[in-house]
């Protein structure tokens, strides 16, 4: 299995059709801005960084990520408040590559990983995969 990520990691069709499994991470607009907010760059102000959301990377996301969302088999929600949700979808994946394993001959561990050698998820996150 591999697991490409990133903003356009859907965006190339080319790409696209060698994946078996399609994931979008959604986020609402107003996390997206606090956590960049929170992030910052040193010597930015507030200010600054509003501007920039505004000028540069809000419509950046609209018009090249936003729209590879249509690509994914799943839309992964994030954000505040999402967990429940999260947990849903990835109890979906984890049946899926489940399934995918079988299909292979090969057995899954507790915790949906492939004994064939995957490591485990590690991240903000991972305690929801378990």
């Amino acid at each position: 299995m591999l697991v490409l990520e990133g903003l356009m990691a859907l965006h190339d069709p080319r790409i696209r059709r060698h994946m078996d499994l399609k994931l979008y991470a959604d986020c609402p607009v107003a996390e997206r801005l606090h956590r960049r907010l929170n992030r910052g760059v040193p010597g930015w102000t507030r200010a600054r960084h509003r501007i920039y959301w505004n000028e540069v990377v809000l419509p950046g996301h609209l018009h090249h990520v936003a729209p590879t969302r249509r690509h994914a088999d799943l839309v992964i929600p994030n954000g505040r408040g999402a967990s429940v949700r999260r947990r849903r979808v990835l109890a979906r994946i984890r049946g899926w590559i489940r399934s995918r394993a079988k299909g292979a001959g090969r057995t899954v561990r507790e915790g949906g990983i492939i004994e064939a050698g995957l490591r485990p998820l590690n991240g903000p996150y991972a305690e929801d995969c378990r």
